[in-house]
């Protein structure tokens, strides 16, 4: 119903918006395709670094976007959810999207999006790749929202996948086994495109290279490559640590031990991707 009453204010937009959360959770790329080509395809004009896995995912956007900001580039990032405003998914250079610019976007596009049966993440995803092409943005840092093989932003075709850690969640949706949650997340890999796994567990990591390969990725690139992390110390400041194997020291301002693989995770994709030299020391 709300899609038939003018869409006045900005949180009259976001209500409708957040009708299509209702109902049986949706994946599949074929209506968010349909919707983005009603767009002109926004997203095939941006160069992305497409992140997933279980655990870790957003300190990798979070820290990609960082060292992305720093050699001067002009950054989307796209995640979920939001904690206070829903402008939070949608960023550029760290600015939320404006109100205006989403009022105007679901004004035009929610009706269409209601006739394809688009559901709330679908129209959240087209939203931000209009907004970052609109924007004119260097990379965007796009989050995958479930899972990963039907997730919305599967539609992307990235200048590398990344892909964290697997661990068994979501499992009515994604499978009750750590090989079929792999072979979910691990469906971002692209053929002729780096993938890049941070998953510190050897046996998974290898299993998420199979993937990899099965989808011809290449290269396929692993952060246990680089080695080793080792002298982690934590203070209110933020992480170090050493990658033993690449004799680099590395301080990062988020607080945890496993910010050290993420932040690894990071920088070997960022390097992959050739958009930012591993750190020296």
């Amino acid at each position: 119903r709300g899609v038939d009453v003018a869409l006045t204010t900005y949180r009259a937009a976001i209500d409708a918006l957040f009708t299509r959360t209702t109902g049986v959770w949706k994946l599949g790329l074929e209506r968010v395709s349909a919707l983005l080509e009603r767009l002109d395809n926004p997203h095939r004009t941006l160069t992305i670094l497409h992140v997933g896995g279980t655990n870790g995912k957003g300190s990798v956007v979070a820290t990609a976007e960082a060292i992305l900001r720093a050699r001067g580039l002009r950054v989307g990032r796209y995640t979920s959810p939001h904690l206070i405003d829903f402008r939070e998914r949608v960023l550029v250079d760290r600015v939320p999207i404006s109100e205006d610019d989403v009022l105007a976007f679901l004004e035009r596009w929610l009706p269409e999006s209601e006739r394809l049966g688009a559901t709330f993440f679908e129209i959240t995803t087209a939203l931000a790749f209009e907004h970052f092409a609109k924007a004119d943005v260097d990379v965007a840092v796009v989050e995958v929202g479930l899972g990963g093989r039907l997730d919305a932003t599967n539609v992307v075709d990235p200048r590398v996948a990344v892909v964290t850690s697997i661990a068994l969640d979501h499992t009515e949706w994604l499978g009750d086994s750590i090989e079929a949650i792999a072979g979910e997340k691990g469906g971002i890999f692209k053929a002729a495109r780096p993938a890049v796994i941070g998953e510190r567990d050897p046996g998974i990591a290898s299993l998420l290279g199979r993937i990899a390969a099965s989808h011809d990725a290449r290269p396929i690139v692993s952060a246990l490559d680089r080695g080793q992390i080792a002298d982690v110390q934590i203070s209110t400041d933020g992480t170090s640590f050493v990658v033993d194997g690449a004799g680099t020291s590395v301080r990062t301002p988020l607080l945890g031990a496993h910010q050290a693989e993420n932040t690894v995770t990071a920088l070997v994709a960022l390097e992959t991707a050739g958009l930012a030299s591993w750190p020296k020391e």
